[in-house]
């Protein structure tokens, strides 16, 4: 009897074929796994890099309540939107056709 008495016809080749469909299974998958980490790496460099994220901030500003004097449609306002200002500048200017209105009533009725 020969040496390869235990030895079956096709054994090598089926030994062969699953190494093969081994190789091709991790190359499949590490093809796959290269995409997703191109995928993430894409979309952090487009988008996620550009934002900013914390989980303890906090918003600090300093606001001030405004009010008018006197009531009136506002007429315009030549304070721009975050603009910085100091005491006396002019934020809004207020229509005057009301409080002149009012004012000459005023007037009228003190003179009879």
């Amino acid at each position: 009897m020969p040496d390869d008495a235990g030895f079956r016809p096709g054994a090598r080749v089926r030994a062969m074929a699953r190494r093969v469909g081994t190789r091709r299974l991790a190359i499949a998958g590490g093809a796959i796994a290269f995409l997703l980490v191109a995928a993430w790496v894409g979309n952090w460099f487009i988008v996620s890099r550009h934002m900013v994220t914390t989980e303890n901030a906090y918003v600090r500003a300093d606001i001030s309540l405004i009010s008018a004097r006197i009531e009136g449609y506002v007429r315009a306002v030549p304070a721009a939107e975050n603009q910085p200002v100091s005491a006396g500048d002019v934020l809004v200017e207020i229509d005057p056709t009301d409080y002149q209105a009012r004012a000459a009533a005023a007037r009228a009725a003190l003179s009879f």
